[in-house]
């Protein structure tokens, strides 16, 4: 689903909200017809390239699986306190493209969650073919800069950013299973 999308749903669920939506690649709008809300508008952009020009302008900054395309993510998250309006709030969405194993419990109780094992081109266990997969996308991110791992940082990297209270910075994580099946 092209971000274009999600700008969409948000416009149309929020009718007195003006929406803008960004993306690095110029979205395919010939498949959304003349059916855009008023309230809502696309620019092409790589906010790589810093984002000084909307200095100010949100109330609301929803970033939606971005990590893979970001190259200096503390920077990013710079440019998103510097574009925020006083009070704001950034909502950074991001699944991870790994596949994680729980093992087992901590001293609090909550489930301990480790990345599977990446496997090599000739290793073909069974049922890790999806695992196969992710480790060639983490590859290719890494090979163009990127880092899959973004997230795992994101409390470190907003507490250390001066433009951000530490208190309220809340990170909420979902964890959803996959269950791998043998051929």
């Amino acid at each position: 689903m092209w971000p274009v999308c999600r700008a969409i749903e948000i416009a149309r669920a929020f009718p007195h909200a003006e929406v803008l939506g960004i993306d690095y690649q110029k979205p395919p709008m010939n498949r959304f017809g003349g059916d855009i809300p008023a309230n809502c508008r696309f620019e092409q952009d790589d906010v790589n390239l810093g984002l000084e020009h909307y200095t100010n302008t949100f109330d609301i900054l929803h970033a939606r699986i971005i990590d893979l395309g970001i190259d200096d993510y503390p920077s990013f998250l710079y440019d998103m306190a510097r574009i925020l309006r006083p009070g704001g709030i950034i909502i950074l969405f991001k699944p991870s493209v790994r596949l994680w194993q729980c093992h087992g419990r901590d001293v609090n109780g909550e489930d301990v969650y480790l990345p599977m094992p990446e496997f090599g081109p000739r290793d073909d266990p069974p049922g890790y073919q999806l695992q196969k997969v992710m480790c060639l996308v983490n590859h290719a991110v890494r090979k163009r800069g990127g880092s899959e791992d973004a997230w795992m940082y994101y409390r470190e990297m907003l507490e250390a950013n001066p433009n951000f209270e530490s208190e309220s910075i809340k990170i909420r994580w979902l964890n959803v299973p996959v269950c791998l099946f043998p051929p």
